[in-house]
């Protein structure tokens, strides 16, 4: 890539590399172009960073006068009617491209992303031109564009789901793993996948079978491709609850920006436990909105329900039938993930799940079947509905000052300093405390502005 080029971002220095890569092959031969883009070509970029994605993805938006990718013949530069054309960037901060270099690529936001898709926008009053460009991961690309039957025939059932997903990935990416819990369900039966089906189908119907034992509980791993590591991680959706303290576990910590004054402990009573906190607090860590939601009947109608469980084929021809009750489900996850945090926020800690009549009366449930055995099906069941209780709960969104640094799997802290002695509104009462970052958004605009978007659920909470 190009020699990078200093630029501010919220009046902070960053260093800013980035160009587009084509490439096509010329009588067996690799003919590829480079063109480097400058930071005064950039519109806009927002990087999306979420749990529920394995990889980065990024909205590109590029200000050009006529076509200049195309247009400019000191690079003899175009893009080749294929679906590998690229566009790579690296933004770090220039005061910690210095450090060590688990600190340094922990700040930079970086990707060699695929093209996935584009469009133009043209003025009729002059040349300039916004061209979006929708990039995926160079690593993505190759799962999306690799037939799994090319790769791997069916799942083995000698070794667990993980194991599996782990052997496909390595086998296609060439990326090793790194923190990679290869959990301890097995598929009963050698499934064969469809033969049209790329590896990126073939993962995720392995996902929902992901599973591992955590606190004695069927639970989730989550499949994240670790940008600082350049590694892949598949760990426990619930490592974030037994391990509070640890670097890894807690973010930081944002101020309401509404008032100042002496913290008073009433304020994090009730509904909002106050968490592991650090002593200092950067000011730019001040959230002046939020954007709040409860959860809402067609969540609580559809994910908050007990399962009924059958399997579609057995040895002796019959279905067997299992039934997950979701008030069991509450009471275990309660027990076994939420209660062992008493130390930390004390004992009227609890899960954040209320039920009525309508769950419990067993009329309201939900159906999962499979062709696999029905214990399989049961840890399948239970993982989503411990996995529901985390993330289809209380919803919050707020936008801050950017640091490149966050990303989602984290607790974060939000406070609020109180003038006078009161616990505040219901509202203060349900925002203050510990909330799970599930995504966060990298916003850099051409003027300068850097903002993260974060998107937060709250699964715990005081009596």
């Amino acid at each position: 890539m190009a020699d990078s080029e200093t630029i501010k971002l919220n009046d902070r220095n960053f260093l800013f590399t980035c160009g587009a890569f084509s490439t096509k092959l010329d009588n067996g031969v690799n003919n590829p172009k480079f063109f480097p883009v400058s930071f005064g070509s950039i519109d806009r970029i927002v990087i999306n960073d979420s749990i529920f994605n394995p990889f980065l993805d990024v909205d590109l938006t590029v200000k050009t006068p006529v076509s200049l990718f195309e247009n400019t013949p000191l690079f003899d530069f175009q893009f080749y009617a294929n679906n590998r054309n690229s566009i790579a960037f690296n933004i770090e901060p220039e005061d910690t491209s210095t450090l060590n270099s688990k600190y340094s690529d922990a700040n930079k936001l970086r990707l060699f992303g695929t093209i996935n898709d584009s469009s133009v926008i043209v003025s009729d009053s002059s040349l300039t031109q916004l061209t979006f460009f929708k990039l995926i991961d160079s690593n993505e690309a190759k799962l999306h564009e690799t037939k799994i039957s090319q790769v791997q025939a069916s799942v083995d059932s000698s070794i667990t789901v993980g194991k599996n997903i782990a052997n496909i990935i390595t086998n296609v990416t060439g990326i090793q793993t790194g923190n990679f819990n290869e959990g301890n369900l097995s598929l009963n039966l050698p499934h064969y996948f469809p033969i049209n089906s790329s590896v990126y189908d073939a993962i995720n119907f392995l996902l929902p079978y992901n599973i591992g034992t955590a606190s004695s509980l069927p639970t989730q791993n989550f499949l994240r491709y670790n940008t600082t590591t350049q590694l892949f991680d598949n760990i426990p959706v619930t490592d974030i609850f037994t391990k509070l303290t640890s670097e890894d576990s807690n973010l930081e910590t944002f101020m309401l920006a509404d008032n100042d004054g002496a913290d008073i402990q009433g304020a994090n009573t009730g509904i909002s436990p106050s968490g592991p906190q650090p002593d200092y607090i950067v000011t730019t860590n001040t959230i002046n909105n939020i954007a709040y939601n409860n959860v809402t009947f067609n969540i609580a109608n559809n994910d908050f329900v007990s399962i009924y469980v059958s399997n579609t084929t057995s040895a002796a021809g019959l279905n067997s039938f299992d039934y997950v009750d979701v008030v069991t489900a509450i009471d275990d996850f309660d027990k076994n993930i939420i209660k062992p945090m008493a130390s930390h926020y004390g004992n009227d800690v609890r899960l954040n799940v209320d039920l009525d009549t309508s769950k419990i009366n067993k009329q309201n449930y939900k159906v999962l079947t499979s062709v696999f055995d029905n214990n399989i099906n049961v840890q399948v069941a239970k993982s989503q509905l411990y996995n529901a209780f985390i993330f289809q709960n209380m919803f919050l969104t707020f936008t801050t000052d950017g640091q490149p640094y966050r990303e989602p799997g984290k607790f974060i802290n939000i406070k609020k300093n109180l003038n006078k002695v009161n616990t505040g509104s219901a509202f203060e009462r349900k925002i203050i405390g510990q909330w799970y970052v599930t995504e966060v958004k990298h916003i850099i605009t051409g003027d300068g502005k850097y903002k993260n978007f974060f998107q937060c659920v709250k699964p715990f909470i005081n009596k």
